[in-house]
């Protein structure tokens, strides 16, 4: 479900067209943040550095497609179709998951595994708190957790132009995640 609602992107008060996180409020320590993809013009736009003399550094509003809660202890950027970028910073919650090796086969003292990954009671505990929040919430994590917490956690897909680049100038895609399926009970 895509919610249309307004936020604000915080600006650096040195150069205002960079931003430095989006919110609705002041941000505090272990906020849930949103992403935001569509730029809009901000109606209080004034000051002579560009700057927003009457919204206190608030300088650019967007339209709100989705709640995105980053699971991961890094900021996510991401990369829009219209090429604007918005990093949503880790939410201070954490979805741990651990390898599950199963033996496939033995060739000359040679182990060949199958690795899975499983979640734990603290991150599924970590998972209804942020539904109970924020039910709609799309919950950010690594391809491992993705993996650990099927239906729940989803993965990263990079942007278009973004897929063979090193991860300190990785773009992601807001609009495409990686979901791994529920496994059903036998």
């Amino acid at each position: 479900m895509i919610k249309e609602k307004v936020r604000y992107a915080i600006c650096d008060p040195e150069d205002h067209s960079k931003i430095l996180w989006i919110t609705d409020t002041a941000p505090k320590e272990g906020e849930i943040w949103r992403g935001f993809v569509k730029p809009l013009p901000c109606e209080k736009f004034q000051g002579e550095r560009g700057g927003c003399a009457t919204c206190d550094g608030k300088c650019l509003e967007f339209e709100e497609k989705a709640t995105y809660i980053n699971v991961t202890p890094h900021p996510i950027v991401f990369r829009s179709e219209n090429s604007e970028e918005f990093t949503v910073p880790p939410s201070g919650r954490m979805c741990s998951a651990r390898p599950v090796e199963k033996e496939v086969r033995k060739e000359n003292g040679i182990s060949f595994v199958a690795t899975s990954f499983e979640g734990d009671e603290r991150g599924w505990e970590e998972i209804r708190e942020i539904r109970a929040e924020n039910p709609d919430a799309i919950i950010i994590g690594s391809i491992i957790s993705a993996q650990a917490y099927p239906g729940e956690i989803v993965a990263m897909t990079p942007a278009l132009g973004f897929e063979r680049v090193s991860p300190a100038e990785k773009r992601m895609n807001p609009l495409k995640f990686t979901i791994f399926k529920k496994k059903e009970k036998k």
